[in-house]
């Protein structure tokens, strides 16, 4: 038996900011693209065959899974597995800041 996994990073949030160290931010929700964008997977393949579905417990992370699987796959929509161990690793105090404010740059 083979087993076949596939990784979908959540669609674009309210807590991308250009320049900014984001980390865990639970808070964030999807932006209008990140709702296309969550959509426009549950038209693709990759979901065919599935027969389990984890997902982070952030918001952005729930939201592009229900997004992606949609009215198409209803049965793994409802058994989805929300994971506490698939959340993003935390940047602690830098969360929020601006990245050239914490970051060292690059050493050749």
């Amino acid at each position: 038996m083979s087993l076949r996994v596939v990784l979908v990073r959540h669609a674009e949030g309210t807590h991308q900011r250009p320049g900014i160290v984001v980390g865990r931010q639970d808070a964030a929700e999807l932006t209008a693209a990140g709702v296309v964008q969550g959509a426009a997977a549950a038209r693709c393949r990759f979901l065919a065959g599935a027969t389990h579905v984890c997902t982070s417990s952030a918001v952005r992370a729930r939201r592009t899974a229900e997004l992606a699987l949609g009215d198409h796959h209803p049965a793994l929509l409802a058994m989805m597995e929300v994971r506490e161990d698939l959340v993003e690793q935390s940047q602690g105090e830098w969360e929020g800041a601006r990245r050239e404010a914490v970051h060292t740059p690059a050493v050749c």
